[in-house]
């Protein structure tokens, strides 16, 4: 366990968002991540951030979009290159990665209390943030609930 807390505190000084994405999506399934979902950690991120700091209301929301796109994707870049992250090999269909399930299991095993509630919080947020208000989302927004559902799952329940 030492040895990958130094590896994520590392992470968490180098590349904050990278450590945000990493501990969210702990508490989703741990196969086929499909890159929307770190998508919406990234912007759930950003969205707690502006509610810290509600003096910035001038910011230009096409440029902040731009930003959380270059932040996702360097956060999965940097996840993958450390091997937190891998990405899966897909002839057709959206790009997905997947994590070890000892690297998911150490990370979330590794947090205090009050870090495991902001990060399940903000995992719950993404997955209830999901439900599409449109027909044609339902495709995406299938994949995505049938892995955050599979996590979410209490460790002792049969089903």
């Amino acid at each position: 366990m030492k040895t990958w807390q130094v590896l994520i505190d590392y992470i968490r000084e180098e590349n904050p968002c990278a450590y945000t994405v990493l501990h969210v999506i702990t508490y989703f399934n741990n196969q086929n991540i499909p890159f929307e979902l770190i998508k919406a950690t990234v912007r759930s991120k950003g969205r707690q951030e502006d509610n810290k700091d509600e003096q910035d209301d001038n910011v230009d929301a096409e440029s902040n979009e731009s930003e959380d796109d270059d932040d996702v994707v360097e956060a999965a870049t940097r996840l993958n290159e450390l091997s937190f992250l891998r990405l899966r090999n897909s002839k057709s269909g959206p790009r997905s990665y997947e994590m070890h399930k000892l690297v998911q299991e150490a990370t979330r095993y590794a947090l205090r209390k009050k870090d495991s509630e902001r990060f399940s919080k903000s995992a719950l947020e993404i997955m209830l943030g999901g439900i599409p208000t449109r027909f044609g989302a339902w495709q995406i927004s299938r994949r995505r609930t049938t892995s955050k559902v599979n996590r979410l799952k209490p460790k002792n329940s049969s089903n």
